[in-house]
Formats: structure tokens, sequence, C-alpha cells
């Protein structure tokens, strides 16, 4: 992009999506796990306090408590790769939406979000948005792709998680 090859990038979509309950977070949980054989007090740290709950310790990405849900977690991977490419330093102005579509499983991050991403002009590139999706029921398991559009044409790449 840094040569001009496709012209000023003014927008790039970017999806990670999956389909299946490891995709999901739905890791497993072994049978032995109990207070007696792993550590819950150390596990929450400074978290809000709850009851011993294997559910949390092994599908921790579930709850806002632990960790990020889709953004921190899988968006990430997304702008990160992008921002190198561009030499960007992120946006000015992020917005997003989603909800609980499908797993009703007791989870409290998203299980599908979007993200519109306003990006300025700078020296490196011109100004452009990005829009991010995730989406856990998609049917794609575990596709990633990507494409910026430009003054001169469509760049696109997929593969998968």
């Amino acid at each position: 992009m840094q040569q001009g090859v496709i012209g000023p990038v003014n927008m790039i979509e970017a999806t990670t999506d999956r389909h299946s309950a490891l995709g999901a977070w739905q890791y497993s949980i072994p049978t032995d796990a109990s207070p007696e054989t792993m550590d819950w007090d150390q596990f929450l740290g400074d978290a809000p306090k709850h009851a011993f709950d294997p559910v949390r310790f092994f599908r921790w990405r579930n709850y806002q408590d632990y960790g990020t849900g889709m953004a921190g977690d899988l968006y990430v991977h997304l702008f990160s790769a992008l921002h190198t490419v561009l030499d960007s330093h992120g946006p000015e102005r992020i917005f997003a939406t989603g909800g609980l579509r499908y797993w009703k499983d007791g989870r409290d991050v998203p299980d599908v979000q979007l993200s519109v991403l306003d990006y300025p002009e700078t020296k490196a590139h011109a100004a452009f948005n990005m829009q991010l999706r995730c989406n856990f029921v998609d049917g794609s398991e575990g596709a990633l792709s990507c494409a910026s559009l430009a003054v001169k044409g469509r760049s696109t790449w997929a593969g998968t998680a």
C-alpha cells in the first residue's frame, strides 16, 4: 500500500467469524475441576468476587469481569496488522454495537459485534473508515477476511483462524 499501487485507501472491511462451540469460547471443562485442583482466589484477583465456578474459570473470555470480549480478544488481530501495513496510529472515533443473539449460556459479552472506526488523515495515509465484524454464529468456521477499498481498486485476503 505504501507504494501506492491501489491508490489511497478510503475504506477497509475486516471480519473474523466463527460457528463452532470452540470458536465461541465454549472450551471443555476438566471433570476434576474443583476448588481443590485450582486456585480460584488467585484467578479472581481484583475481579468481582463470585462463588467457585469452573465455567467462569475455563471460559473466562465470556465474561466482562475477566476479558475484553470480541473487541480486545479478536479485533486486535484484524486492526494491528492493518495499522502496521498503513503505518497508522489508530482511529480517532469508534462506533460499536452488538449483543447476545445466539449463545444463551450465561455469558455477558456479545456473540455478534459490529464496529465502525474513523481514521484521520496523517502523513502516512488519507482519512479512511474501517468496518469490523465478528459473528459467532456465522457459519464460516473461523474465517478471517479483509478488503481494502481504494481509488484504483480492491485488495482482498482471506484465511481461517
